[in-house]
Formats: C-alpha cells, structure tokens, sequence
C-alpha cells in the first residue's frame, strides 16, 4: 500500500464540487476568510420604455341648424264614435211537424216526431194527453204500465228536454197515473197493427193456391203466424 492518503492522490478535478474549494494552493477556504470573498453583484435589469397608444381624437360636434316654425296643423276631428251593434244570435226555429202535432193535441204524432228510443219511446207510448196550460202539458199514465216510470224516473225529464229543444220553448210536464180515458199512443199502434194483420189474413184465404192446400190436405191457415207487409 501507499503512504499518501486516500484524498490527498485525488486529481483537483474532483475538488470543485465541494463547498469549500476555492481552487488555490490548499484548495479550501477557510470560514474565517469567507467574509473578505467579494459578493458578486448582478447588473439590474433595463426595462425597455412602454409607449402607450394615444387615444384618438373626437372630432368637434357639428352644429346643426335648428329652424322653429309658427305654423301649427290644424287638429283633425276624431270620428264620433259609433256605438257597437249588438246583434241577437238566432234563436232555434221549432220543428214545425211536432208544433203542429202539439198545437192539435195529437200526443202520438209528438212522440213520433221527437224520434224518441228504448224505455224513454216505450214510457211516452203508454202515456194519454189530458191537459196543457200555462207551458204546463199533463199526460197520464195506466197502471198497468206504471213499471215503466218506475224504471226510469228520468224518463219524465228526457221527453220534456227533447219536447221543449222541439217547441223551442219551455215546457214542464207532469204525470198523473190511473185509468186511461182516451188513447194512448201504444194503443192506437195496436189497433192498427191488428187491422193490417186482419187484412193480411183475409188476404192469405182468398188465394187460390192457399185454399187448394188447404181443401187438399184438409190444413188450417195459422193466423198468429202471418206477418202483414
């Protein structure tokens, strides 16, 4: 081995990296003498002048001439304002077969031509006109058919709308219920139905070749069966 120590066979080279080289004989400066080392002083930065853009000038208003006149326009009457026409909407015109039919006191020919249907046609068929005064029309209802009202309470205030909607007037109609005394609309329909069905069958047994079958094969004309046209 070599007596000179480890630090002392280094190349100056690796002492600069240390804090306290200062590159001369003995290569380290002493705390001591770190005081009398000259600072080094940087120069101050030179700031280049700024020249701020001028605004620009407005130029001078204008001034422009102002001519004042004396002539005053003459003010323009307003129209009289014309009071708004009040027009009435048309009022429903009656439907002139069940005014008709009404005014006669023909209930039927009514109840046909206010094309009433199901239990409301069926109810104001069993009823007989008996009286109307004062927009009050009274009407009576058999016993026999009370079941009808019964069923249909609002029956009474169907026909009265559809009625009144057809008169174009109000009406009010009131049932009484007991014995008819006239006829009914139901009534009268039977009573022809079966007037049409009589002659139907006399129809049916003067034919000849209905009475050929029948005097032939000693047969009956069933006459419930027959259906008139």
């Amino acid at each position: 081995g070599s007596d000179v120590a480890p630090w002392e066979d280094l190349p100056p080279e690796a002492m600069v990296h240390d804090a306290g080289y200062s590159g001369g004989a003995s290569g380290f400066v002493d705390e001591a003498d770190q005081d009398s080392v000259p600072a080094q002083v940087l120069p101050a930065p030179v700031s280049a002048p700024v020249q701020l853009p001028r605004a620009a000038s407005r130029p001078a208003p204008r001034e422009v001439p102002v001519s004042v006149s004396n002539h005053v326009e003459p003010a323009v009457p307003l129209a009289a304002a014309s009071p708004p026409s009040l027009t009435r909407s048309a009022e429903p015109a009656p439907d002139a077969a069940v005014a008709a039919a009404f005014a006669a006191g023909d209930w039927r020919s009514v109840v046909r031509g206010l094309g009433l249907g199901g239990l409301v046609r069926e109810f104001a068929q069993h009823c007989e006109w008996v009286n109307c005064a004062d927009e009050l029309l009274t009407l009576r209802l058999s016993d026999t058919h009370r079941h009808l009202l019964d069923m249909n309470r609002a029956a009474v205030e169907r026909v009265q709308d559809q009625l009144a909607a057809a008169l174009a007037r109000p009406l009010k109609i009131r049932i009484d219920v007991g014995a008819i005394a006239g006829e009914t609309p139901a009534q009268r329909d039977e009573i022809e139905r079966r007037a049409r069905h009589a002659v139907a069958v006399a129809a049916l047994e003067s034919d000849p070749f209905v009475r050929e079958l029948i005097e032939r094969f000693d047969a009956s004309l069933v006459e419930a069966s027959v259906r008139p046209l």
